[in-house]
């Protein structure tokens, strides 16, 4: 790195572990991430990137309390920011607390009226999590060739009854992913309700019998 204390370089590289442990779900690569998120906002902590990077690898390391401290630290550093709204908003979502999650889709889509896509696939979070699964598809369908996408549209599909496409879904991310099973990755997605992992994990095991 040239220059070792410019704080927004560790943001996205944070972000950048974080993506490869989506990928491998190794522990010591989140941590890594942690890590590099934590270095960023000690050297700078007016950024708001670096507040909601830390605080979305937290979210899944399920160090909620501290995940919520960063995310409200990088609304309370700029309120007016589209990007930190929606990724609070996918944070709410994960508590459970669907009416705050809205309100902050709400305001983060006012705030971009040309929103980066993933806004649409973290409100389909909340759509699953408050059980709306045909709104829920809307949103993944369009992302459907990404495998975490995929994971929640299949489960959908299986709520909904929509066996053959979720049947579709598991097979062809079996045979493109052979190592790696949607049931490998609802394990890990940070829910802090017991009942709402199980809602998507149950929703899997419907589409598995297609």
């Amino acid at each position: 790195m040239l220059d070792p204390n410019y704080a927004e370089a560790y943001s996205w590289l944070a972000s950048a572990n974080h993506t490869i442990w989506q990928y491998d779900y190794q522990p010591q690569t989140l941590q890594k991430a942690i890590e590099i998120a934590t270095r960023g906002v000690n050297l700078d902590p007016l950024s708001a990137r670096g507040h909601v990077t830390l605080g979305s690898c937290l979210l899944y390391d399920l160090q909620f309390e501290r995940a919520e401290h960063h995310h409200r630290r990088a609304l309370a550093v700029n309120p007016a920011n589209g990007q930190v709204l929606a990724m609070l908003g996918m944070y709410e979502a994960y508590m459970g607390r669907l009416e705050l999650s809205a309100q902050h889709f709400v305001s983060a889509f006012r705030l971009s009226p040309y929103p980066p896509e993933w806004f649409a696939e973290f409100r389909s979070v909340a759509e699953f999590t408050a059980g709306r699964y045909e709104a829920c598809c809307a949103g993944f369908e369009t992302f459907a060739d990404r495998f975490w996408d995929a994971m929640f549209l299949a489960s959908a599909y299986g709520h909904l009854g929509r066996i053959g496409e979720a049947g579709r879904l598991l097979a062809r991310y079996r045979d493109s992913h052979p190592r790696l099973s949607f049931f490998d990755v609802a394990a890990n997605e940070p829910f802090a309700r017991a009942e709402d992992k199980e809602r998507l994990l149950d929703g899997l095991r419907m589409a598995q019998r297609a």
